[in-house]
């Protein structure tokens, strides 16, 4: 007994699989090889992880991993916790290290200086939203809220290109936070009639 549309399947798809007529049982030894190899690629074994699922690490070692991702994901200029708050030595340390090499090289500063302790992004955030001396932390003007509520609406959140062209010696982290301000202090006000 033949199929209908052999021939076609071999010519579009360049194999020697026979379309399965109703009431076939013969399967192909090449299918049973490719579906144990599919099925072998996604077992079970091949999902799991070499170490401990975190639900099976105690309470101690569950908090340390996690900790350590979320710290250095959230604010790395501004930590909360004390242990990890920025001490005015290693404040120091950064200032000297821009002075001899420039705002870049953190992965060495970090490496060399800070022993790993800080990554690059936190030393990195640390310079540009809170040590930089060209970051200006006069208060904002009206001139200056009306320029970026419109340079906003033009450009969208593109935060380090508003800053730019404020041309006031803010820092796009600092522009960001003085347009949420005003976002909420206009959403909160009652619309003028």
């Amino acid at each position: 007994q033949k199929c209908a549309g052999t021939s076609d399947l071999k010519r579009r798809f360049g194999s020697s699989k026979k379309r399965r007529c109703k009431g076939d049982t013969r399967v192909n030894a090449m299918e049973k090889d490719a579906e144990r190899a599919t099925l072998e690629r996604v077992s079970i074994k091949n999902l799991v992880w070499d170490e401990p699922a975190p639900l099976e690490l105690d309470s101690a070692e569950f908090e340390r991993r996690t900790e350590v991702r979320s710290s250095q994901t959230l604010m790395p200029s501004r930590p909360k916790k004390p242990e990890d708050r920025w001490l005015s030595a290693e404040d120091d340390l950064l200032r000297a290290w821009v002075t001899r090499h420039g705002a870049r090289k953190w992965g060495e500063l970090s490496r060399t200086e800070f022993r790993s302790k800080r990554t690059p992004s936190q030393l990195r955030a640390r310079y540009v939203d809170v040590i930089d001396s060209r970051r200006s932390l006069a208060s904002w003007s009206a001139e200056e809220d009306s320029l970026l509520w419109a340079l906003q609406q033009e450009l969208g959140n593109a935060w380090a290109e508003i800053a730019r062209r404020l041309d006031s010696g803010r820092v796009p982290n600092d522009v960001k936070s003085r347009y949420r301000l005003l976002a909420r202090r206009a959403s909160r006000s009652p619309p003028a009639e």
